[in-house]
């Protein structure tokens, strides 16, 4: 266990983490990194936030397997438009 020094910083408290110990969580680049904490008991919790891509957040709710369930799985391909051998 670390022992961490809990500092006035403004009109705050800041704790300073070591880089190692960032190591330790993947954290290499130290520029406006954005932290998970909670409380649990008399605990305090310090995760790395995982961000999802812009895209992921798009799918967030997305139920696929209803998506599934609701489509055909006879696709119609239409006839020939030229020389197609299928």
């Amino acid at each position: 266990m670390v022992l961490a020094k809990l500092s006035k910083w403004g009109n705050s408290q800041g704790i300073r983490i070591s880089k190692d110990i960032l190591k330790q969580i993947g954290i290499t680049k130290f520029d406006d990194i954005e932290l998970n904490m909670k409380v649990e008991g008399q605990k305090l919790i310090i995760e790395k936030n995982i961000s999802k891509s812009n895209l992921m957040k798009r799918f967030e709710d997305y139920d696929y397997q209803e998506y599934l369930e609701d489509q055909d799985r006879v696709i119609e391909k239409g006839t020939s438009q030229g020389r197609e051998l299928f």
